[in-house]
């Protein structure tokens, strides 16, 4: 059986371990350990920001409370699904 996490409670985990991913890169680019990342790095991060930013975006109120620039659950739902299939195609090369 799949289980499946709400939007809101996604976007919380992934916001989280996308800012101690920041730190971590800070720490080690600060300690001179990492002094540039890898090009397949910063096209995975490159996944990773459009993620941040549909949940940026997110916005589950109904219809007539959203901005234009707010997105609902199938919105979300696809675009993320979008990403995840660019990025499986990208880990295959």
């Amino acid at each position: 059986m799949e289980k499946k996490i709400d939007i809101p409670d996604f976007c919380i985990a992934f916001c989280e371990r996308h800012k101690l991913n920041e730190e971590v890169l800070y720490i080690l680019e600060s300690n001179l350990i990492l002094s540039a990342p890898h090009v397949k790095s910063v096209k995975f991060s490159g996944f990773m920001e459009d993620i941040l930013n549909c949940c940026e975006a997110y916005e589950g109120d109904p219809e007539p409370f959203r901005t234009i620039y707010d997105i609902d659950d199938t919105e979300f739902q696809d675009l993320v699904e979008k990403t995840y299939f660019q990025l499986q195609k990208f880990l295959e090369k």
